[in-house]
């Protein structure tokens, strides 16, 4: 079996009310994924904030934060698109081009999801939805369009699935030839505040593994939206798959509210225990088959 490869999501749009470890500065962010690096991560999701917490789509903040990461850490990059209602293609990717002429550094991965969902999260305890209007719209032409820019742009595809049917999605398009190889699917379970994922326990990972692209390669990474991964997390380990964390996805109050390194180091803990090591940076490109 295969090293374990730990991600982490240090930020996505998540404020610091529930959890303070939340960054928001290209600074911040180096500081927090630099702990994460100490204690076993090695591949980073997040997305680009302003000082006050909002959300940037600059390609200049992008680039402070890829700047700032690689300075600190030794870590694959799988930033956000700049997922905004409206943007064309271009818009979308230009937050990832990378310097100029430079093409390293953009960063390894193109994060792409697979389909379109209801993004409104549900208050369990009000029993109401806190907006109803927040759709992500990635149809097929968009799904095509970006794996092309993928392509072109010589970045791996890391495809995200919410649920069976952004998984057979998947199925369709690699079995059209618009993924480029080696990619990651990332199957996303959601908590009870985010329905639109298949549930983040023991029936919503088995969900997930059920729709499993096949007969082609690839590597499989879980994570929980609004959820406790730790719940699932052992499952993942022992089946080979690989697991992102972090307070941007999850606040953990009921775990004390940890920081996103010592959520990192809770996975190579249990990683450990179940005998199964984990991979260091150049052993997780390795795996991946990132050579650049």
């Amino acid at each position: 079996m295969e090293k374990l490869i730990i991600g982490v999501h240090p930020n996505e749009g998540t404020m610091r009310d529930r959890n303070p470890d939340v960054p928001f500065t290209p600074e911040e962010l180096a500081s927090v994924i630099k702990e994460c690096a100490d204690v076993g991560a090695t591949v980073t999701h997040f997305h680009a904030r302003t000082a006050d917490g909002a959300m940037t789509h600059e390609s200049a903040d992008y680039q402070a934060c890829f700047d700032a990461i690689r300075a600190e850490a030794d870590m694959l990059l799988a930033p956000s698109l700049a997922n905004v209602p409206g943007y064309t293609i271009d818009q979308r990717v230009a937050n990832v081009l990378g310097v100029p002429g430079l093409p390293r550094s953009r960063p390894e991965f193109m994060v792409i999801e697979m389909g379109c969902a209801s993004m409104d999260l549900w208050d369990p305890v009000a029993r109401k939805f806190g907006s109803d209007n927040r759709l992500f719209l990635n149809h097929t032409g968009v799904q095509e369009a970006l794996l092309g820019k993928a392509n072109e742009l010589a970045m791996h595809p890391w495809l995200v699935s919410f649920n069976n049917s952004w998984s057979r999605a998947i199925q369709c398009q690699l079995d059209a030839g618009h993924v480029g190889q080696p990619f990651v699917v990332q199957f996303v379970l959601g908590g009870p505040e985010f329905p639109a994922a298949h549930a983040a326990d023991l029936n919503g990972l088995e969900s997930h593994l059920a729709a499993m692209p096949v007969g082609h390669r690839y590597h499989w990474f879980v994570s929980a939206y609004r959820g406790d991964l730790l719940n699932v997390a052992a499952d993942v380990i022992r089946r080979g798959g690989h697991l992102s964390i972090g307070v941007g996805d999850h606040h953990y109050e009921d775990r004390g509210a940890p920081t996103n390194a010592e959520l990192v180091a809770s996975l190579a803990d249990l990683a450990q225990s179940l005998g199964r090591p984990v991979a260091s940076a150049a052993e997780t490109r390795e795996i991946l088959g990132v050579t650049r």
